[in-house]
């Protein structure tokens, strides 16, 4: 007669797996903690990286951004010919609102 299982789990058997995958998270987390210790005390902080081989397509990154931005800013700013200033245009927008449908292509059911 074939009704049940007649044997249990065996606990140790799983305890030592548990006990395993816990001892290898230690050794990670310890040998992460490890590695990352020494990569801090070798680069000081803040330091700036040295610069790519030739040839160099910009000499200055950080300054070459932010010209780009401020010429972003005249332009959105001021406006330029055929641009319309933004500050001028979220007015305009909050004046007139956003389009919508028709009524008559709305359905309702």
């Amino acid at each position: 007669m074939t009704g049940y299982e007649t044997r249990d789990i065996r606990f140790a058997a799983i305890a030592k797996g548990f006990g395993g995958v816990a001892l290898m998270l230690a050794l990670v987390a310890l040998v992460s903690w490890g590695v990352l210790g020494l990569l801090s005390r070798r680069a000081p902080p803040g330091a700036r990286a040295s610069l790519p081989p030739e040839p160099r397509l910009q000499a200055d990154p950080v300054e070459d951004l932010r010209r780009m931005r401020a010429e972003e800013d005249a332009v959105l700013n001021d406006g330029a010919p055929g641009v319309l200033p933004i500050n001028r245009a979220m007015a305009l927008l909050l004046r007139r609102g956003l389009p919508t449908r028709a009524a008559s292509a709305r359905t309702t059911q």
